[in-house]
């Protein structure tokens, strides 16, 4: 589906004209809008796992009479089944029923109070996390963006839009993963001082914006995901009522102009010789002017290290989970992220280290 792209948001333009419309009933661009409305909802209030088991802290504290309790149940049976006959093993399953009944009831007041715990204070937590924050960016312009996501897989974003950094309120609140956050923060600023260079470099707001424009692309470089994008192009492009106009999307934590972003996108998908002047500009060129005018341009090494990144930026693979847990993939051999993880490594990272020093 084309919603499953960067696109992960929407204004509420669009419910003008899809709110009061079924599902089969919709156009294209109109059924495009409701799926990423749906997304944006999703991602920022949680599924199941998020909003119910966010805390690991909680439900690692929760686990641990279950785990007890079901060694004390296997090695008691296995005592039993040697020295007692079959009612002895029945009343003792009789017996441990009721126990489990307990310790569950147990393990899920464990876990909702710690949560409700970790949640109190939350916007006091914010503050702090927003103080370390400004600590730890020195060297970036990026910022905060002022909205969170519940999520059991992304910690944080940065957006190479608008060099805004999304991140999951979860992280905050829960006690052992505060420390796991900082660690994300600092691999995204990497990403942002990646962005900035590659800004900086000659022709570089547009290489960036091509490269922003390029991942969508790629992801969505298969026959079905480009037949929803033609659709998708020729309702917005043949609209006579103007209702797709002034319409923004949040795509990876930043504010898109609707039309400009399915154009692009489009015309990488259809025009293999496409280049960066032949795509609409939809990061935001005033962030990056203004810091050029702040910063100035490259040297000559700078320059040579702006071109490897949009080089890495260009070949950023499609994330995956075997992606992700294999040490040797393409995602942990790129550029971009072999830098951004010296910053915040973990097992995967550690594995790779064991045989390639990046």
């Amino acid at each position: 589906m084309v919603s499953n792209t960067c696109v992960s948001g929407l204004k509420n333009q669009s419910a003008s004209f899809t709110g009061n419309k079924k599902s089969k009933e919709l156009s294209p661009a109109e059924k495009f809008l409701l799926d990423v409305n749906k997304a944006v909802k999703t991602q920022e209030e949680g599924d199941f796992f998020s909003k119910y088991l966010w805390s690991q802290t909680a439900t690692a504290a929760a686990v641990i009479p279950l785990l007890s309790l079901e060694g004390y149940y296997l090695l008691k049976l296995r005592s039993i089944t040697k020295t007692g006959g079959k009612e002895a093993k029945k009343a003792f399953n009789s017996k441990m029923g009721k126990v489990a009944l307990a310790v569950f009831a147990g393990s899920a007041a464990i876990l909702g109070g710690l949560q409700y715990l970790f949640s109190r204070n939350g916007d006091e937590k914010y503050e702090k996390f927003k103080q370390d924050f400004a600590e730890i960016n020195t060297s970036t312009e990026a910022k905060l963006r002022n909205q969170v996501i519940r999520s059991t897989v992304l910690g944080a974003l940065c957006s190479p839009y608008g060099e805004e950094i999304t991140f999951n309120k979860n992280l905050v609140l829960d006690p052992l993963l505060q420390r796991k956050l900082k660690k994300l923060i600092k691999h995204e600023l990497v990403h942002a001082k990646q962005y900035e260079t590659i800004a900086q470099s000659k022709d570089g707001i547009k290489k960036l914006n091509y490269g922003v424009l390029m991942t969508s692309a790629k992801i969505m470089n298969n026959k079905k995901a480009k037949a929803e994008m033609e659709a998708i192009y020729q309702d917005i492009m043949n609209d006579k009522t103007g209702k797709f106009d002034n319409v923004t999307l949040h795509i990876t934590g930043a504010d898109v102009d609707l039309k400009k972003y399915v154009t692009g996108v489009h015309t990488l998908l259809t025009d293999k010789d496409a280049g960066f002047n032949d795509v609409p500009m939809v990061i935001d060129k005033a962030h990056y002017e203004k810091l050029i005018a702040e910063k100035g341009g490259l040297t000559p090494e700078e320059e040579e290290k702006a071109n490897k990144y949009y080089e890495a930026q260009l070949n950023y693979p499609q994330i995956t989970f075997w992606r992700m847990m294999n040490p040797f993939s393409a995602y942990y051999n790129n550029l971009l992220e072999r830098e951004a993880y010296k910053e915040s490594p973990n097992i995967i990272t550690g594995i790779r280290h064991f045989f390639i020093k990046d």
